[in-house]
């Protein structure tokens, strides 16, 4: 039956019948559906119900229990699945159940392009909460997030490992090879999207800062300039000053913790501007998003030091780069030349 609800969900989700079996069977929190696999489930529920039978001590029903060789038959299914028989808790069988989960996840990220990714988006439950209540997002989008996160986009690069393109080159610059990293966070023509996704995660992270007036002094566009151009976002918080530096990175193997990491090195000249305020240098906390919602635990971290400790918040960050990164992907689609997408 395994086969047949794969077949039926991917359809049911307009998905390509070449889609991987990890979005299917990993954990909602490590990016998949977390549909269980009945191979695994089916094995797990019969052997603890086995057990639990065999603790009956009703002679007829030990009668039944040999006559039909019933512990002989658990103890075949726990070698099978390779629990060591006799089984005296039966945690080792949830534990096996979680264990086949992360070899589907292990698989899956393992693979040349399609996996580059999907570690990005482990153990990361407000990234992935979408995945956990779909009504956070319009259907279509929901569909359109599935792709965008299983590697199922229609850009030129992902069809040719199908059918053959004729040329892999952005149908509109012409000058970069079209993939969805080209799309969401490089393409000249997306340039207003992706500042307008930058500028709403901004936003949102000084709206919540400013009504703890309390704790946190703001100051936007802070006069001391860096290399890269002026401090966007400066707070104060117990006579320390510290820098809020939010970007958006696709999500790539170790890309999103490197982006971070070159953020705190950017900001050289935090002291100068603690100096010229009078007051003690902080740290810099990068606000690092993935392009399809992605929160990296430095980003938590960060957040966290800026009292931003609320779970909506953190979920709202990652849909407001989801919901504008499948905006730009669609906007994309829909001017390409041949519109050969699902």
């Amino acid at each position: 039956m395994d086969p047949f609800i794969r077949t039926h969900v991917k359809d049911i989700l307009h998905l390509p019948s070449s889609t991987l079996n990890g979005l299917i069977y990993c954990s909602k929190r490590d990016g998949g559906l977390g549909i269980p696999q009945l191979e695994t489930l089916g094995t797990s529920k019969v052997l603890k119900q086995g057990i639990q039978l065999l603790a009956i001590t009703d002679e007829a029903t030990q009668v039944l229990f040999r006559t039909t060789n019933f512990e002989q038959r658990l103890e075949r299914m726990a070698k099978s699945i390779q629990i060591k028989w006799p089984i005296s808790n039966t945690k080792c069988i949830d534990t096996h159940k979680c264990s086949q989960q992360a070899i589907e996840l292990r698989g899956w990220s393992q693979l040349p392009s399609i996996g580059k990714s999907v570690l990005q988006f482990a153990d990361d439950r407000y990234g992935n909460c979408w995945l956990y209540i779909p009504s956070l997002l319009k259907p279509s989008r929901y569909l359109a997030a599935l792709k965008v996160r299983s590697g199922n986009t229609s850009d030129r690069v992902t069809l040719n490992k199908a059918i053959p393109q004729v040329t892999l080159k952005c149908w509109k610059c012409k000058s970069c090879v079209e993939t969805l990293v080209h799309i969401l966070g490089q393409f000249t023509y997306t340039k207003s999207s992706r500042i307008r996704r930058h500028d709403e995660i901004h936003n949102f992270v000084a709206q919540i800062l400013a009504t703890n007036t309390s704790e946190f002094q703001l100051i936007e566009e802070a006069s001391i300039a860096t290399p890269s151009g002026t401090l966007k976002l400066v707070v104060v918080h117990q006579g320390k000053v510290q820098v809020v530096d939010v970007t958006v990175r696709h999500e790539d193997t170790g890309y999103l913790e490197e982006h971070h990491n070159s953020k705190v090195a950017k900001h050289t000249l935090l002291p100068q501007l603690a100096t010229q305020m009078k007051l003690v240098p902080g740290n810099v906390l990068p606000t690092v998003i993935g392009t399809r919602g992605a929160i990296p635990k430095s980003t938590l971290s960060s957040l966290k030091e800026l009292k931003i400790t609320d779970q909506g918040s953190y979920s709202t960050l990652a849909l407001l780069a989801l919901w504008i990164s499948i905006e730009t992907y669609h906007c994309f689609m829909d001017t390409h030349p041949t519109k050969n997408w699902g």
